[in-house]
């Protein structure tokens, strides 16, 4: 195994880029950053880890065989500060952070996505992945095709697109809410003390509200949430949070 632990006060950028297998980042108190690579003894040497100026980078390159790529397993554990930004890239490759990060970008094919805390904004694109996130305080947008999405508290907008995946916001306070499905069903949670505007359609679904709903947005004061639902198939669901 491989470990590398830097000095890292301030504001913290963490930047990923792992083919295949798996990374755990957890944030903990202090001002350090440890690194931890389980891989073949190649694959931890050639390992790019790295830290400067705010930033930490943790980088595998793939293999070439012939005319093919080869996508090392590897095992990442990063335990840093609360509050650092997040890039994460991958193939085959799970993300879990859990503890308090700021703004948070995540591309994968394959792997799974777990979130605990955003603070700022969260981007998500993957084929296949699940995406979970159980709090964003600022817009979460998150692309997918087969892989289900759910957001616990979403602060701001959210923007979520699947083709057969299921989408569910357990809780939304404000702002534009625009999901787009073919096949999978939606959940849409909407906090005590919001008014809602909607805008829903499943061509063969069912639409269902436990709020009560309109064609003009509510007029008086208070948070907003402004949803914009469309599936083919799948159900469209609005429930109290």
């Amino acid at each position: 195994m491989r470990s590398e632990t830097f000095h890292t006060p301030g504001e913290l950028s963490v930047r990923i880029r792992i083919p295949a297998g798996r990374v755990d980042i957890e944030t903990v108190a202090g001002e350090e950053t440890r690194v931890e690579l389980e891989s073949d003894p190649g694959v931890e040497e050639e390992a790019v880890i790295t830290a400067r100026g705010g930033e930490v980078v943790v980088e595998i390159e793939e293999r070439r065989l012939l005319f093919l790529r080869t996508a090392p397993d590897a095992r990442v554990r990063i335990t840093c500060p609360p509050g650092a930004r997040l890039e994460l890239k991958g193939i085959s490759t799970d993300f879990a952070a859990r503890g308090d990060f700021g703004p948070a970008v995540v591309k994968t094919v394959s792997g799974d996505v777990e979130l605990e805390r955003v603070d700022g904004d969260l981007e998500v694109k993957t084929t296949s992945g699940d995406v979970a996130a159980d709090a964003v305080s600022g817009r979460a947008t998150v692309q997918s095709i087969s892989g289900d999405v759910r957001v616990g508290e979403a602060g701001g907008s959210v923007t979520a697109q699947t083709v057969s995946g299921d989408v569910r916001l357990a809780s939304v306070r404000e702002g534009a809410v625009t999901l787009k499905s073919v096949s999978g069903d939606m959940q849409i949670g909407i906090r005590a003390g919001s008014s809602l505007w909607v805008d829903a359609n499943s061509i063969s679904g069912d639409t269902t509200s436990e709020l009560a709903v309109g064609d003009t947005p509510p007029e008086g004061e208070g948070p907003l949430v402004e949803l914009r639902a469309t599936a083919m198939s799948g159900d469209i669901r609005i429930v109290r949070a």
